[in-house]
């Protein structure tokens, strides 16, 4: 099945992913060439977006939106089949400032971002939503409001902490959510809007402790700020974030990443050396029953983690591995 697009068609495609930042002729043409070829739109899933699509509400069902332009399309939510995959060369890391879910522009916190490192691979899912029975023109269409959405979703207001880019995964081009290197709020640059008030906003590569301190003492609004409802619990500190990496990688089954596993074990050890008062402040925003994964139970939550991604590399010997033996859960 494959989508004849008229140049006309190619161009509005060119100019929405100009529009999210795709703006190298090539990558654009990788990525339209696919759609057109294979009647599909393709992007890299990690994290929320394995759970539900920028097509649909956090609930899973249709936005609002999409049922009133495309009426057509019966079962939005069967558009769509996540098939899992493997971005090579790119790893999950706490690089960037929340101002808008877990921080504020006040005091920002630091959230997760995809970037490049040679030699890292990058578990999640190929997301693939079908254009098969559509007009080139309704296709088009369809494509405009997909990127547009894609935006929408991954751009909050006034936090422009990503870039969207063609990469490979499993030798498709698809579009990936990435964290932008140069921007204003990526904690690794030394002119991020916050370091050049304090220094203190401006963070070292491999400086674990001073990340997890962030991670460990920042919270959001207690209110959506969109839509002023209350917020629920485990959506307004970055460490019930940090814990629900780790906890969806487990229930996806894809291996939990150690970097993001070691800095989670930092930001818990961090928690506890708050004053009491500011962590029983904190802990009421929380999921009630994290709480227990304190430093002392840490050992069995690693133990946990390792023995779940020893499923992935099964010849690695539990009881003798030493990388994981130098890990300090406790």
């Amino acid at each position: 099945m494959s989508i004849n697009f008229s140049q006309e068609n190619k161009l509005a495609i060119a100019d929405a992913l100009a529009s999210v930042g795709v703006t190298n002729e090539d990558s654009q043409n990788k990525w339209i060439d696919h759609a057109a070829n294979t009647a599909t739109a393709t992007a890299f899933g990690a994290g929320s977006l394995l759970t539900y699509t920028h097509l649909q509400t956090s609930d899973g069902t249709a936005k609002e939106s999409f049922s009133e332009r495309f009426p057509s399309i019966s079962d939005p939510n069967s558009l769509t089949k996540i098939t899992p995959a493997v971005l090579e060369g790119y790893k999950p890391d706490m690089v960037c400032f929340d101002t808008h879910y877990r921080g504020t522009k006040e005091a920002p916190a630091i959230t997760l971002g995809i970037e490049k490192s040679e030699g890292a691979e990058l578990s999640g899912g190929i997301l693939e939503t079908s254009l098969e029975g559509m007009s080139p023109d309704m296709a088009t269409n369809f494509l405009i409001y997909y990127l547009e959405e894609f935006k929408d979703r991954e751009f909050p207001p006034d936090m422009p902490i990503y870039a969207f880019d063609v990469v490979e995964a499993g030798g498709v081009p698809v579009l990936g959510c990435l964290a932008d290197t140069t921007g204003p709020l990526y904690i690794h640059n030394e002119n991020n809007d916050y370091a050049q008030k304090d220094s203190a906003y401006f963070f070292e590569k491999g400086d674990v402790v001073a990340i997890a301190h962030n991670i460990a003492s920042a919270h959001g609004p207690t209110h959506d700020p969109s839509t002023g409802a209350e917020k629920p619990l485990g959506k307004i500190t970055p460490l019930d974030f940090l814990r629900d990496l780790v906890d969806s990688s487990i229930e996806r089954d894809i291996p939990v990443d150690k970097g993001i596993m070691n800095l989670y074990v930092a930001s818990v050890e961090e928690r506890q050396n708050l004053p009491a008062g500011q962590r029983m402040a904190l802990e009421k925003f929380e999921v009630e029953e994290r709480h227990a994964r304190t430093p002392d139970l840490l050992n069995d939550f690693g133990n946990v983690v390792y023995l779940h991604n020893t499923k992935f590399t099964p010849d690695v010997d539990a009881a003798n591995d030493a990388e994981f033996n130098d890990l300090d859960y406790g």
